[in-house]
């Protein structure tokens, strides 16, 4: 069954409950959550588990999505839809990000220190960043 996508309006919000469990209640019900963040500044932060597929659409926001305490599975994607919007993604250290973007007029950077990348350890959480970005940015930061 589709779930909806929740709309947050606002700021310093923890994750949209209807859509993730709380970090350690095991697997999540669905392969994939979806948000969507609508005008004004959304801050989203907490800890839960993030399922296999997380697709974020951005519209005119300042979105702050902090992953720092997420438990990101293994080969997780992340998918990320921006126009006219910032979104700041916190990763905490260790994270191997592989980014696919397509951009109109908009970037995408991993602004973590190399130290931060995940780039060298067979450790490493690895998550798929695909993204659209129509003068829009995307930023990878480290927490």
């Amino acid at each position: 069954m589709p779930r909806r996508p929740t709309r947050l309006k606002g700021t310093h919000r923890p994750w949209p409950a209807p859509l993730l469990l709380p970090a350690g209640a095991g697997a999540p019900p669905h392969p994939e959550a979806r948000l969507l963040a609508l005008t004004g500044d959304v801050h989203c932060t907490g800890p839960w588990t993030m399922p296999p597929r997380f697709a974020v659409k951005a519209f005119l926001t300042d979105l702050v999505l902090d992953l720092r305490e997420v438990v990101i599975p293994p080969d997780a994607t992340l998918d990320v839809d921006t126009v006219l919007a910032q979104v700041t993604i916190i990763l905490p250290p260790g994270v191997l990000v592989t980014v696919l973007a397509s951009d109109g007029a908009g970037d995408v950077s991993d602004r973590r220190p190399a130290a931060d990348r995940g780039l060298g350890g067979r450790e490493s959480t690895r998550l798929v960043l695909t993204a659209f970005v129509l003068f829009a940015s995307i930023e990878l930061v480290g927490g």
